[in-house]
């Protein structure tokens, strides 16, 4: 009887012990147990959990990384050269801030990517370098009109599937849901009107920048709605959830005079609207209620143009409230967080003017090859071959010129681009412009099929120079 009572004490201490770990357990202790715990990449712990000198996130560091957390990101490990790129700058002191992913790889497979509060670091495998990609890079405004409180519902999701409690028992529309805003999606923004409801309300251009694409025939918003607008190479600005016919309405009809969406328009030719301009107007999405989900990509949003990811951006000249509405905070330049109330200011001394993009989330290779002539003539005198590299989307990326001379007409002529970006489906086209041996019926030309730019590989794309037949 003795015997069993002493075991009976221990299985009760032992299960108090796990029990009262269990309690104690952290956020940084369920990440490191769903990495692997110290059968990970991480290894044994080599201190005990620490609070930050903010005083509110918290720490631990392990022997071969760290994790990191924050309310408002999440707990979330680092390691490697990002790692130590980020402890030279200062942790989270710095104008990165806290991780909001761990380290995961770059859409384009050409190295690895941690994305902060305040930007990204990229560590690229070819020369095993470190790039930094600042939010302040890329500086937006707010994209609604002057003085309308919008609420961030959704900036930079922190609930990621592994941390979802267990609700098998609820019905599947009772569940907590994931956040959608996580790893590569992590720089995207959901707003709803704060005051009034948002279907219907209009949204601005947040930048002074061509538009690449629209799509507006779904009967509601949903995610097939969209105006897509550049802001910079590799720099997408995504509009989405747009109410049917809106940007017709708004802007593409009213404004512009025009009956065709931009990308039936030649580059040259498609709409560059001002800051301030409307586009079109915020719709449901069928599921979720209405509201403006706006994001920066390094493609166009739209998934025939994958694949693509989210990039820092930073917004200007814009107020905050923690009070709803009550008292403002005015912000000349910075990055808004979760459930505050944002509305758009516009200072008398405003210049429309942007920070220099100093750093690109692009990754790049080269294409070239040989141009030869076709049927139907060769040039006759001396003349210029333009070597165009161009999108999916009809945005012309590159170009080169070569120039010919009068000992060789009959060709090949060899051409290079370099710092192509590292983009699916391209295409690559030559123009000669110059005397021409056969009389013809327009240009003189050629154009590749699509192919594949990989990130610090070369395409080899040969093309026939072809005189079109005077008819």
């Amino acid at each position: 009887m003795g015997m069993i009572m002493k075991l009976v004490a221990g299985a009760c201490i032992a299960l108090s012990a796990a029990s009262f770990s269990s309690v104690l357990a952290t956020p940084i202790d369920d990440r490191y147990a769903n990495l692997g715990g110290a059968n990970s990449f991480l290894g044994a712990p080599t201190m005990n959990e620490a609070t930050v000198p903010d005083g509110i996130g918290r720490y631990r560091h392990y022997e071969n990384g760290s994790i990191y957390w924050h309310p408002n990101t999440g707990p979330h490990e680092i390691h490697g050269l990002i790692r130590q790129r980020w402890a030279e700058l200062g942790w989270e002191k710095s104008y990165l801030g806290y991780p909001m992913t761990d380290e995961i790889n770059t859409v384009d497979g050409a190295g690895r990517v941690t994305k902060f509060q305040g930007g990204e670091i990229i560590w690229h495998r070819a020369d095993n370098s470190i790039r930094e990609v600042k939010s302040s890079d890329l500086v937006v405004d707010w994209p609604f009109p002057v003085g309308e409180p919008w609420i961030l519902i959704q900036p930079n999701g922190t609930l990621e599937e592994w941390q979802l409690p267990d609700e098998s028992h609820l019905p599947e529309e009772d569940r907590t849901k994931p956040d959608s805003h996580i790893g590569q999606w992590a720089y995207c923004w959901d707003m709803v009107h704060a005051q009034t409801g948002s279907n219907g309300r209009p949204f601005t251009a947040a930048h002074s920048g061509k538009i690449v694409y629209v799509d507006e025939y779904a009967d509601s918003g949903g995610d097939a709605n969209v105006v897509v607008q550049k802001v910079g190479e590799g720099k997408y600005a995504s509009y989405l959830h747009i109410m049917k016919s809106s940007y017709t309405k708004r802007f593409f009809g009213a404004f512009t005079g025009l009956r065709f969406l931009p990308q039936a328009l030649p580059w040259a030719e498609r709409p560059t609207p001002k800051i301030g301009v409307d586009l079109g107007e915020v719709s449901n999405t069928g599921t979720e209620g209405a509201h403006m989900h706006f994001c920066v990509t390094t493609k166009p949003d739209r998934g025939q143009f994958g694949p693509f990811e989210s990039v820092p951006v930073s917004f200007r000249n814009y107020s905050f409230s923690t009070d709803q509405g009550k008292t403002w905070t005015y912000v000349a330049q910075g990055v808004p967080r979760k459930g505050q109330w944002v509305r758009r200011e516009t200072p008398v001394n405003e210049k429309r003017s942007f920070r220099k993009i100093v750093a690109s989330p692009l990754s790049y290779g080269e294409v070239n090859g040989t141009i030869a002539l076709g049927a139907k003539g060769k040039p006759s005198g001396p003349g210029t071959l333009q070597i165009t590299l161009m999108s999916e989307w009809g945005e012309p990326l590159r170009s080169t010129t070569i120039n010919v001379a009068t000992n060789n007409l009959n060709g090949p002529w060899l051409y290079s681009i370099k710092k192509a970006p590292a983009f699916d489906d391209m295409i690559v086209s030559v123009r000669f412009a110059g005397p021409w041996s056969r009389q013809t019926g327009g240009p003189v030309s050629g154009q590749s099929g699509t192919f594949v730019v990989t990130p610090d590989g070369t395409a080899t794309q040969d093309l026939v120079l072809k005189a079109t037949a005077l008819r």
